[in-house]
């Protein structure tokens, strides 16, 4: 019995502890809906394409600050309906493609291969690293038989060179 009467004044403890936080700093209902009335007002007077009225209200209180502030701040209609940068093109490397020369020989054609198959793998490659691959390449190439040039330039990938060809 003692156990259930300790167990009920703690949870009332824990009640009554709850309630005492500070809520000054919530914001209400009420605020939220003045704070988009006046944002969709702002926007509309600068863009008459903008949402208006309710459909802009009901959208705003799903909008995170940085929305509201690029709102805000935004000049005309450019400012505000310009689609933020697509976060998976930041995360993408830029991808180059080499300049490469016409081949003249099977050695020239085997090496654009590879550098077309492999180099261009490469994240954020520059034209140096292109360069000095087919450079490297032509070199070695003067080395290879006329069956390991020929499956270099028949491969399509840069796996298949390295496991078929035996770059």
């Amino acid at each position: 019995m003692t156990k259930y009467l300790y167990l009920c004044v703690l949870l009332s403890a824990v009640f009554v502890v709850s309630g005492c936080t500070d809520n000054s700093n919530k914001i209400t209902g009420s605020e939220v809906s003045n704070d988009c009335a006046s944002l969709c007002a702002q926007a509309n007077s600068k863009c008459a394409e903008f949402a208006s009225g309710e459909e802009c209200r009901s959208q705003c209180v799903n909008w995170d600050q940085a929305t509201k502030d690029k709102i805000k701040t935004a000049s005309d209609c450019s400012g505000m309906l310009a689609k933020p940068k697509d976060r998976m093109t930041e995360l993408i490397p830029e991808i180059n493609e080499p300049n490469l020369p016409v081949a003249k020989n099977d050695c020239e054609a085997a090496c654009n291969k590879y550098v077309m198959n492999c180099l261009t793998l490469v994240p954020n490659v520059s034209e140096t690293v292109f360069n000095d691959g087919y450079n490297y390449c032509l070199g070695e190439c003067a080395k290879w038989d006329k069956k390991k040039i020929d499956c270099m330039i028949a491969t399509n990938d840069c796996p298949s060179m390295s496991e078929v060809c035996g770059l």
